[in-house]
């Protein structure tokens, strides 16, 4: 929860589901903008894996299109911060 308190995009390193849990209280995910099939992954070290891969191809991003992510994502992690405190 903190880095959605803090207004922070995040990928989610928890058991399967705990994306959709944050969806059931109306809390917005990142998937338009990041691959999120992990949460769907019952094996814990293909769930990892799935991660590291995610975090690999944002880190390959050229600038121009880490930028305009980062300004996507943020937009959403402002909108859960709202209602985290609401």
């Amino acid at each position: 929860m903190r880095p959605i308190a803090c207004g922070r995009p995040f990928i989610i390193v928890a058991t399967p589901g705990s994306l959709q849990y944050l969806r059931d209280y109306g809390f917005q995910t990142f998937a338009n903008f990041i691959n999120e099939d992990y949460d769907l992954e019952i094996d814990p070290l293909k769930r990892l894996g799935l991660i590291i891969k995610e975090m690999k191809r944002i880190s390959n991003l050229s600038p121009e299109s880490k930028k305009q992510l980062w300004n996507n994502l943020y937009k959403i992690a402002r909108y859960n911060q709202q209602l985290f405190f609401s």
